[in-house]
């Protein structure tokens, strides 16, 4: 939480806002803080995180800066979770200048944001689009999102909690391709059965 900064939530000029989602929880690590239930805007260069109502009232809010994320990954929900609630994970670099910041220290290289209502945006796809892109080492990035050019979506880390989501889709796909071959099996077995039966029928009537 010491790479987060207390700031007004004013655009700069090749600042432009991409996306906002509600009941957004903040995690220091996989610690949990007392900043949860807020308003998340991502822009093209920061994420500015606020009570509700704070940032449209203009009042003070958290703010990262996004050159300081080195790659993100979405958390996989525990197998016996209902839960509605996505969480994305943050690594991010260290700093120096922890002035502003809500905490002065923090034990972790990683924050996660908690998003208890699940997703209204793409926000995986949102944020790595934007660390691709780099808008804040551009002077031009103050230009309307839709107009700037689409580039390839940024090739995530997985880490171990990747590696765990991609063996569960594997498993998964595996799954479904063995209850395929038992339907198709069953189905020429059924069929063997009809053929049999046929055969019989026939076989009385020519003895007849």
């Amino acid at each position: 939480m010491n790479r987060f900064k207390y700031t007004s939530p004013i655009l700069m000029d090749n600042e432009s806002t991409v996306a906002v989602e509600n009941n957004v929880k903040l995690y220091d690590g996989p610690q949990k803080t007392s900043f949860e239930g807020g308003e998340l805007i991502i822009t093209s260069h920061r994420l500015f995180w606020g009570r509700p109502g704070t940032i449209a009232r203009g009042q003070t809010c958290l703010a990262l800066d996004l050159n300081l994320v080195v790659f993100i990954e979405e958390e996989s929900p525990n197998t016996f979770s209902f839960s509605r609630s996505k969480k994305i994970i943050l690594h991010l670099v260290e700093v120096t200048d922890v002035s502003n910041a809500p905490q002065q220290y923090s034990s972790y290289d990683f924050i996660k944001l908690s998003f208890r209502d699940g997703f209204s945006n793409n926000v995986m796809e949102i944020l790595s689009d934007l660390l691709q892109r780099r808008l804040w080492e551009s002077p031009t990035s103050n230009l309307p999102t839709e107009t700037k050019p689409k580039l390839p979506n940024i090739k995530l880390r997985t880490g171990i909690v990747g590696i765990e989501r991609s063996l569960q889709e594997k498993q998964k796909a595996t799954d479904e391709s063995i209850t395929v071959a038992f339907q198709d099996l069953n189905k020429l077995m059924t069929m063997a059965k009809d053929m049999v039966r046929i055969t019989r029928t026939i076989s009385t009537k020519i003895k007849v």
